[in-house]
């Protein structure tokens, strides 16, 4: 009989009891989340310390709140400590 989870597929992780995706960041995910730290910023202040376009952080923080990895709280995006 087979399993609906592989616990050894390298698409999942387990922490804490959880079984979650695993989500491949790029260069401009990880500085993003290095730049929000423990801070909430408006996209434009993401946009300036990071030296990219607003456009393409956009995009950025889109994938990263579906991943549940930032959260927004009246134009303000800060990170989700896991």
């Amino acid at each position: 009989m087979k399993t609906l989870l592989d616990y050894n597929s390298p698409s999942i992780k387990l922490k804490k009891g959880f079984v979650r995706t695993m989500v491949k960041l790029n260069k401009t995910d990880k500085l993003v989340l290095e730049v929000l730290g423990d801070e909430e910023l408006t996209l434009q202040e993401i946009a300036d310390k990071t030296g990219e376009k607003p456009k393409k952080i956009f995009k950025v923080l889109r994938k990263l709140f579906e991943k549940e990895m930032v959260d927004t709280k009246s134009r303000k995006y800060k990170r989700i400590n896991r």
